[in-house]
């Protein structure tokens, strides 16, 4: 959100940033986990026509699938842990 308010601030003192500029600044930013769905963005999409609202769309749908994905293991981790204890009795056996 702070280069965004960058470039607002510098649109309107009059400088023009085109739409791939402000695109390729905003995923130059990303982190490490980041960079496998910055390279689709990169790929697959036109940046010269890419809004930055729908950069911000297509990066909150992925944090959001991230978030889900992170719960449902830790979910499957907190299962795995969990176990089934039966009891025991002892018997003897009669000759």
């Amino acid at each position: 959100m702070r280069s965004i308010d960058i470039i607002y601030k510098l649109q309107n003192l009059g400088k023009t940033i085109s739409k791939k500029d402000c695109a390729n600044k905003v995923l130059i930013c990303m982190t490490r986990e980041w960079k496998p769905k910055v390279s689709a963005i990169k790929e697959y999409q036109n940046l010269n026509t890419l809004g930055i609202t729908t950069l911000f769309g297509m990066l909150e749908e992925h944090e959001h699938e991230i978030t889900r994905l992170k719960a449902s293991e830790e979910s499957f981790k907190k299962k795995e842990k969990k176990s089934i204890a039966l009891k025991s009795s002892s018997s003897k056996a009669t000759s």
